[in-house]
């Protein structure tokens, strides 16, 4: 791959925390992302990899004033120069991990029929069992209010039943609220 030299990998300190850095160094054909830190004003420093790829990872950055639960983001792809791209932004989450919650509405749901969900991580990882799920129910002009809660499986599958009719308008979220160190998840559905 080729690359142009005068365009460095990339050093930034943590805008909230002056004793954190991070750096992109290069090893042949592999560039690492680390992050550096010093308890003694700059005398030692201990080093975490966080990335660690074969091409170009490069200008890393702490984001500050940023809502969101990232300690660090950078570029990683091929850059050769500023015309010649195909980069994308990524970033490290001190934050919960986040899932994805589908759910299935079955055509009766408004009657009193059923409906599925299913809970992943991330948007099409691996399953998720044993996160809480609940099911919320606002009628037109009335507030939003907790039905019942059910578990994810073994194969993060959760089923429920809704027992009474709902009339038009009725919005039915099934929302899996953050548990441990997972965020949320939230699916919805309204009787038209």
């Amino acid at each position: 791959m080729a690359r142009q030299e005068e365009y460095p990998e990339g050093i930034s300190l943590d805008h909230a925390d002056g004793n954190t850095a991070y750096v992109v160094t290069r090893a042949g054909q592999d560039t690492q992302l680390s992050e550096l830190r010093t308890s003694n004003g700059g005398y030692s420093w201990s080093s975490r990899a966080i990335a660690l790829q074969q091409g170009v990872q490069r200008t890393p950055t702490a984001p500050a004033g940023v809502d969101g639960p990232y300690s660090v983001m950078w570029l990683t792809g091929t850059y050769t120069s500023y015309t010649d791209y195909a980069t994308t932004i990524v970033g490290e989450s001190t934050g919960p991990a986040p899932i994805t919650l589908s759910a299935t509405w079955h055509s009766n749901w408004a009657w009193g029929g059923g409906l599925s969900g299913k809970v992943r991580i991330g948007s099409a990882g691996p399953h998720l069992p044993g996160i809480e799920v609940s099911l919320l129910v606002k009628k037109p002009g009335e507030r939003q209010r907790y039905i019942k809660s059910a578990t994810t499986d073994q194969w993060g599958n959760v089923r429920m039943t809704i027992d009474r009719s709902y009339p038009k308008g009725t919005t039915v979220a099934l929302v899996a609220l953050p548990q441990g160190q997972w965020g949320l998840g939230r699916s919805s559905t309204r009787r038209k």
